[in-house]
């Protein structure tokens, strides 16, 4: 059976990772609404990403958007409830002419822009909580 698109998205993003960022693949039917994957970068610097994939041309998503009509309501809440708490994470969207589009909830505005796989990488990389 053929990897679904998502799946294939965050396969591409993990490989374009660099060896020190530890990544892992948390989707499983019994955590309803944790985001499908954990990073932990340098200085304890951690993130949580909901992936999702949309079989169109790339555009940019905010965050509400992204949030109301891409998620579910369980990872909606699940992703509110911890940017409240000070967790850092993201919504990354992945279109089939393999652009890629991240935002965030610290910064609704400025992101939503458009990357390739090294560069989605790279922003996973440097990414801490504040942009």
């Amino acid at each position: 059976m053929a990897a679904k698109p998502e799946t294939r998205l965050i396969e591409r993003v993990h490989r374009a990772l660099s060896a020190h960022v530890y990544r892992e693949k948390t989707a499983n039917p019994y955590r309803g609404g944790t985001p499908d994957c954990y990073y932990e970068r340098a200085h304890n610097n951690i993130l949580w990403v909901e992936y999702k994939y949309k079989p169109t041309q790339g555009r940019r998503i905010l965050w509400d958007e992204a949030v109301t009509k891409l998620c579910s309501p369980k990872q909606k809440l699940w992703l509110e409830r911890a940017d409240d708490n000070g967790v850092p994470v993201a919504v990354i969207t992945g279109f089939n002419d393999k652009t890629i589009s991240i935002t965030t909830p610290s910064d609704p505005e400025c992101l939503g822009l458009l990357f390739d796989t090294r560069g989605c990488a790279d922003w996973i990389e440097r990414y801490d909580g504040t942009y």
